[in-house]
């Protein structure tokens, strides 16, 4: 829809740098906001350029700025060639650590997991998650952020990703945030394909954003933004249920007893709910606070450790 006259008019007498921004914003009100984080992050020589190419050519904000908040008080920095972080991931993210902050309790038999002998005696437990196609490593950064308050528990996060990119990115990340991690979480970043042949290890929890928009609506206006197509990296986007099919692979191999995926919408959400039903999975979802369908929710019933309270997740 085409911007009003009057509108343009009122942004260029306000400001020429709030007209420059206004085509992508499309309100001035947003354009102030948007305007003054620019000016809060960047020498006002720069401002200028990037606000061009962020009203003119569209560069998404986070892009401009080079960071993204996210969860309580990590600081995400954003390059171009790996995905931004969206706030959807962060949502599901943090209701998916309440909830094991809730269940994993030292005095909470349904949650016990392996005792650790390798660690202060102080913790006595251990939880290990893997982050597959961990991009930025925004979700892992989240996890530890979340989990470093369950008390008496050693908590391993593995992130992996295919792009040399993404992994150097989520370490400067992991720098760039170790601060706000206590000590009983470890972090680290892999570089590997998830197609090629995957080692065998301890695995409590499996989280994953990984690429999952189809051929069609990547292509689709209606679907995929232009500035998404643009900017953000076409690795981190295009893919399908190959990625949830291999997922649940692993999950598999490494008895692993919950998995988090992010997913497209209800209909993918319901194809990559076959997929796992086919190796005994327990499987829900949980939608977004705008009621959107956005991530499956897996568990498996393995004995007296079966993780059954992961349907407290399901809407």
């Amino acid at each position: 829809m085409r911007l009003k006259p009057a509108l343009r008019l009122k942004a260029w007498r306000e400001s020429p740098l709030l007209y420059l921004l206004l085509p992508e914003t499309r309100s001035l009100a947003d354009a102030r906001v948007e305007l003054r984080w620019i000016r809060e992050e960047l020498e006002e020589r720069e401002v200028l350029r990037l606000c061009i190419l962020r009203g003119q050519k569209g560069l998404p904000l986070q892009y401009v700025l080079g960071n993204q908040p996210f969860g309580d008080s990590l600081d995400i920095k954003c390059r171009r060639g790996v995905l931004i972080p969206r706030q959807e991931t962060e949502e599901w993210g943090i209701k998916l650590a309440r909830t094991l902050r809730k269940y994993l309790r030292t005095d909470n038999s349904t949650g016990s997991l392996r005792p650790v002998n390798l660690f202060p005696r102080t913790l006595n437990h251990e939880l290990n998650v893997l982050d597959l196609c961990t991009g930025s490593g925004c979700l892992s950064l989240l996890m530890a952020e979340q989990l470093q308050q369950l008390s008496g528990y050693y908590v391993n996060i593995k992130g992996i990703d295919i792009s040399p990119m993404a992994v150097a990115l989520a370490a400067e990340n992991l720098n760039r945030n170790m601060h706000l991690i206590d000590s009983n979480v470890h972090v680290n970043f892999e570089l590997r394909d998830l197609f090629q042949p995957f080692p065998t290890e301890s695995t409590d929890l499996i989280v994953a954003n990984p690429p999952y928009i189809s051929k069609v609506n990547y292509e689709s206006v209606y679907h995929t933004m232009s500035s998404v197509r643009k900017f953000e990296p076409k690795l981190a986007l295009l893919g399908g249920l190959e990625f949830y099919t291999r997922i649940f692979d692993i999950a598999d191999q490494n008895l692993t007893k919950a998995v988090v995926c992010e997913v497209c919408d209800r209909e993918q959400m319901l194809d990559v709910v076959n997929i796992a039903s086919r190796t005994g999975w327990k499987t829900g979802h949980m939608t977004d606070s705008n009621g959107i369908v956005r991530t499956i929710v897996a568990y498996k019933t393995r004995g007296s450790e079966a993780w059954s309270w992961m349907s407290e997740l399901f809407d």
